[in-house]
């Protein structure tokens, strides 16, 4: 053997007893651990690797290593080995694993490290795999209930409440995520969430067909009030809590692997419990995770009380409210009053908004609208008084500034921090005049017949302002009969969230002559200012001046109808000429009304308006859409399109209003004409 020989078999000695050495280290590192070479092909595995993943060196060879990740991972790994190939630059990455021993995905942070020979050229890779499950579920946790807190802390409603963390714990902690409610004696699914909306959507329908039955292994937890594991959920368990085979072959599609329930106990009353599911592909709960559903379970037993006692306080909050608003509208020739009051959707704003109407001695009414600062009982209470001191002060005959002053003197004795906006008006039907004063409060609106509006502003700071209001009564004098006066809170206009936006809404629904003819225009300005869910409480009061004849009855009742139609049929000849066909209007009558009756179901309120020498029929219903023949239908036996056919002929400048999500508004000349006095 030459001395070239002998050196080269001692460098074969050396690479392999090095390779022997890196070997040796490999395995007994705790980490996965794969090699690769410079063509990227797989030239080493460590026995690790092969224990938890279960794939033999030939196996992960091929196309089974990348089975081995999680499905949502495989995709970002064979990018970050593309780009690393290119590069030669090491980079790291979270994913998931599977675990050969159960199916489980654990979380890993793998690195991979490129090598090099001597001269710098790529020699192929090094890629180390290391188990961080157990730190990704404690962040996962503590991220989870973190946001736990802040939905229970915004909480003020039980249904929302249960769906957030329902929503939120199906995409950290659980596969399933359910919460069972007990109510009147019985268990119900009050909140069911899974991270696949397919999945959810055959759960919910599960839930829906199968309801929780009095021997429910569930019903059993809630009553122990014990927690339960199930590691491994056993399916004969699953069969003997089915309903039936078709409810247990629903249950097979749902992986229900390993399993938690915990109960609700809310002041030592179990109230319900939280079902946790994992599946197959994720890793068994453990008895570290049963401590953190406990936590949840108290916390979430903590908001659903605060929430119920939130609840009950907005209740009698509600209830006081409308105890403190006026029974009735009083009744005065001349004047027709209508009012509403309307609860924020989320019961968050209860307590503060309110309106009145009451004659004075006199013979003027007085209306006032008002709002206090501040929301809940106390709102409710302080509301009240302010209420009741205005109509001291108006029936002692003071003017309206004298009588907001009045108010506030009443105010600072027990409520010297805190705001009112109120808005008070004294209305005299003998003059059509109105006397008005603002404390900081939305200007009221006269929308006129012609269709124009007039705001009455009024300058002054809130009852309560520390500094001098400035408030002075004024007067608009000479309203023409047939206008409407709107006063309001601010809810109306800012249910938008956007008080400009609101105000326009509330002019464009002013614009409709609508309002003029309707039996609840309260009611009908509200609809149409407020499409969605309003932010806070809302007070509407209308008057009405030199209203004459108007009907109201719901479309279904005929014996009503039938009446209303004899009603409207005489008001009208104590008005009309000898030679009016009122027949003709009878039967113009009839069949507007018929045309509701069919497609409108639903309230219709009727208005009979003199312009003039003649009368001017209006019709509002609730129902959609649609359009006015002048020509008979193809069919002339059809009822559809005959009947304002027959309308358009008999009357003159029929017309119809599309009311924004509310109905239409119709209006007719009748051929009857007013006699002479």
């Amino acid at each position: 053997m030459t001395s070239n020989d002998d050196e080269l078999a001692r460098i074969e000695h050396a690479l392999a007893a090095s390779e022997a050495r890196y070997r040796r280290l490999a395995e007994a590192m705790p980490q996965l651990v794969w090699t690769l070479d410079r063509d990227g092909t797989l030239d080493f595995v460590n026995e690790h690797w092969v224990a938890y993943t279960g794939l033999s060196f030939e196996e992960s060879a091929g196309e089974e290593r990348a089975r081995a990740l999680h499905p949502d991972d495989r995709v970002e790994m064979a990018q970050r080995w593309r780009e690393a190939a290119v590069s030669h630059e090491a980079f790291e990455l979270q994913s998931r694993i599977r675990r050969a021993a159960d199916g489980a995905y654990r979380w890993f942070h793998l690195r991979a490290a490129p090598a090099f020979e001597a001269d710098g050229t790529p020699a192929g890779w090094v890629a180390t795999a290391i188990d961080i499950e157990d730190r990704v579920r404690a962040e996962t946790t503590l991220a989870f209930l973190a946001n736990v807190s802040d939905v229970l802390a915004q909480a003020v409603d039980e249904q929302r409440l249960f769906e957030e963390v329902a929503h939120l714990a199906s995409r950290t902690i659980a596969d399933w995520f359910a919460v069972y409610l007990r109510e009147g004696g019985a268990v119900r699914v009050a909140a069911l969430a899974h991270a696949d909306p397919v999945l959810l959507a055959r759960g919910v329908d599960a839930a829906r067909r199968y309801p929780v039955r009095a021997d429910d292994p569930i019903v059993r937890i809630i009553e122990s009030g014990h927690s339960v594991l199930m590691p491994h959920v056993d399916p004969e368990a699953v069969r003997a809590a089915a309903h039936d085979e078709r409810h247990l072959a629903l249950t097979a599609q749902f992986d229900l692997a390993s399993a938690m329930v915990v109960p609700l106990v809310v002041r030592d009353e179990r109230v319900g419990a939280l079902l946790l599911v994992r599946g197959s592909e994720t890793a068994p709960y453990s008895q570290s995770d049963l401590r953190v559903a406990e936590v949840l379970a108290k916390r979430v037993a903590l908001g659903y009380e605060n929430v119920r006692q939130y609840r009950r306080q907005q209740r009698v909050a509600d209830s006081f409210q409308r105890a403190a608003l006026p029974k009735s509208l009083p009744r005065m020739d001349g004047l027709v009053l209508d009012a509403l009051y309307a609860a924020a959707s989320d019961e968050l704003s209860v307590g503060g908004d309110w309106y009145d109407a009451f004659p004075l001695p006199d013979g003027r009414l007085a209306i006032t609208v008002g709002d206090v600062a501040g929301k809940g009982l106390d709102a409710a209470v302080l509301m009240a008084t302010v209420r009741q001191s205005i109509r001291v002060a108006a029936l002692q005959g003071l003017e309206p500034s004298a009588i907001l002053a009045a108010a506030e003197a009443a105010l600072d004795l027990e409520y010297n921090d805190r705001l009112v906006t109120a808005f008070v008006a004294l209305v005299d039907p003998r003059s059509w005049t109105v006397a008005y004063a603002s404390a900081g409060h939305p200007p009221a609106l006269v929308r006129r017949p012609d269709g124009t509006l007039l705001s009455l502003e009024g300058a002054g700071l809130p009852l309560g302002a520390p500094v001098d209001a400035g408030r002075k009564t004024r007067q608009l004098i000479g309203i023409p009969p047939g206008s409407l006066l709107v006063l309001y809170t601010d809810g109306l206009v800012e249910s938008t969230r956007d008080v400009i936006e609101g105000e326009a809404r509330l002019r464009a629904a002013l614009t409709h002559d609508a309002v003029l003819h309707s039996n609840s225009p309260a009611k009908l300005i509200h609809d149409l200012v407020i499409a969605e869910r309003a932010l806070d409480d809302v007070a509407i009061l209308t008057l009405a001046l030199g209203r004459e004849t108007h009907w109201a009855f719901e479309s279904a009742d005929a014996l009503a109808a039938q009446s209303v139609r004899s009603s409207f049929v005489a008001a009208l000849a104590r008005e009309a000429s000898a030679d009016s066909d009122l027949g003709a209007a009878e039967l113009i009558f009839g069949e507007l009304i018929g045309n509701v009756v069919r497609y409108a179901p639903g309230a219709i309120d009727i208005d009979l308006e003199w312009i003039g020498a003649v009368p001017v029929l209006h019709v509002l219903d609730r129902g959609g859409g649609f359009d006015l023949r002048s020509t008979l239908p193809e069919d002339v036996m059809s009822e559809r399109g005959r009947g304002l056919y027959i309308v358009s002929v008999l009357g003159t400048d029929l017309r119809a209003d599309r009311l924004p999500g509310r109905g239409n508004h119709v209006r007719v000349v009748l051929p009857v004409r007013r006699r002479q006095v």
